[in-house]
């Protein structure tokens, strides 16, 4: 079972809140993308007291200097699933590039934690779709997190995991 400590975690502050964040090995975080991440949580709870955070990372099969097949995708995805499950679809995407000469990205999906319990389908769904573009899906471990409005302790490991996303390492400089 992973734990978040002192070793592998640091507190931000956000609106009076202290919340644990990712700690990377070198050059730390980009603030305001961590308080992106933490607002876009508290946004959609302020919709559903109950939201459903999904993680998978995508690869696509080339490089691309720019991420219009990623925007595209994860906007007809987020129009699908809103439909799909009858509920507001909010997603995060970090693009990242280290020793690969493809880029991938990190992706995360928010939807209504009581229009879906157990996000396997979706995942499934989201990989298929994704494959067909060419690329590949890769699915992460424990994938999924609860957040449950006024439940603090509940936004924990979903923020944590998220701010990954924040990591300045690897990041691709001047890219739309």
């Amino acid at each position: 079972m992973f734990c978040i400590n002192k070793h592998n975690s640091l507190l931000m502050t956000y609106k009076d809140h202290a919340y644990h964040v990712y700690k990377p090995k070198s050059q730390g975080l980009k603030p305001q993308l961590v308080e992106k991440i933490i607002s876009s949580c508290e946004g959609m709870l302020s919709h559903y007291s109950k939201v459903m955070v999904i993680r998978i990372d995508l690869h696509p099969k080339q490089y691309s200097a720019d991420n219009n097949l990623i925007n595209q995708f994860l906007k007809q995805q987020a129009s699908a699933l809103s439909q799909q499950y009858k509920c507001k679809v909010q997603y995060l995407c970090a693009r990242e590039r280290h020793h690969s000469e493809i880029q991938h990205y990190h992706v995360a999906l928010m939807l209504s934690g009581h229009k879906i319990n157990y996000p396997h389908k979706l995942l499934s769904q989201l990989k298929s779709q994704w494959e067909r573009t060419g690329g590949t899906a890769s699915l992460v471990d424990n994938p999924f997190n609860i957040m449950c409005r006024g439940n603090k302790p509940s936004l924990k490991h979903a923020i944590y995991r998220l701010s990954y996303f924040a990591k300045t390492v690897t990041k691709e400089i001047g890219i739309k």
